[in-house]
Order: structure tokens, then C-alpha cells, then sequence
């Protein structure tokens, strides 16, 4: 089992993203520069590879990237994932839809490539108080989907 983010976004992808990977929309935060070449859709970026291209990124909330990971844990072998969500994606406004988007998709490319799926929430940021109670209803709902 490996764990999934599906946090990467890029400008123009549907997201409000501005920038190309995750973090804050004032700058943008690549490891290390992804191969494209099997991504069905991809997105220019405002850098440029060694020969002067444009370099182009993905954006996990594409159904087509989050289908292509699935297919590639079926070619390699990797049993299934562990989808991580950050509690925060759960409070309105704060990239629920976008949350919720990539976690359908992941459920669905699960489902297509037999491949084990398990919704896992990094609580950190919970505020104390009422919020506990309220927000375990929210993360139960994960799997009502609609």
C-alpha cells in the first residue's frame, strides 16, 4: 500500500490554483520535475526544460491523472492506496469540492484496476471545542458519496 495525496494542481486545471503543485498560490513548490509523456492532459507552466520547451505539469484533479496512477499501481504491482485528506478540505469554501473531486476519482480508478482504496484524515488544525463533534459527521459522509 502506498499513500496518495492527489494534491497537485495547475493553473488552468478548474481549480483556483495560480501555480503548478500544492502549497500556497505564492509560489510554486516542485521536488522534483515529473515525466509527462503518458499523461493524457497536461498544462504549460512558465518554466522551461534543458532544450527551451515549455515544460508542462498535471493536475490531480483531472479524472485522466488520477486513472493513470491507478493503471500504473496495477502495472507495478502496488496493491492500493492509503488517501490521505487534510481535514481543513472539509470546512466550506476551504477546497472541499476539489477534495472531494479527486477522492471520486481515485474511488473509481480503484474500482476499474482492483486496487484497494482507504480514506485516511491528517486532523490537524481541528480547533478545539465544538468542532470535534461537528467535523466527525463530516468525515463519516466521506462515504456517502454523490
Amino acid at each position: 500500500m502506498a499513500g496518495y495525496q492527489g494534491w497537485f494542481r495547475a493553473a488552468g486545471d478548474g481549480s483556483a490554483a495560480k501555480r503548478y503543485a500544492f502549497g500556497d498560490e505564492n509560489s510554486s513548490s516542485i521536488d522534483a520535475w515529473p515525466d509527462v509523456t503518458e499523461y493524457e492532459k497536461t498544462y504549460e507552466t512558465p518554466f522551461s526544460m534543458p532544450d527551451g520547451s515549455k515544460a508542462r505539469f498535471f493536475s490531480s484533479l483531472d479524472k485522466s491523472t488520477v486513472d493513470l496512477h491507478f493503471k500504473w499501481m496495477q502495472e507495478y504491482n502496488v496493491d492500493g492506496v492509503f488517501m490521505q485528506r487534510f481535514f481543513d478540505a472539509t470546512r466550506e469554501g476551504n477546497r472541499k469540492k476539489e477534495s472531494a473531486v479527486i477522492l471520486q476519482n481515485a474511488m473509481e480508478a480503484a474500482s476499474k484496476y482492483k486496487r484497494a482504496i482507504a480514506v485516511m484524515y491528517d486532523l490537524s488544525g481541528l480547533k478545539a471545542g465544538g468542532e470535534i463533534a461537528l467535523r466527525s459527521s463530516t468525515i463519516g459522509n466521506t462515504w456517502w458519496m454523490n
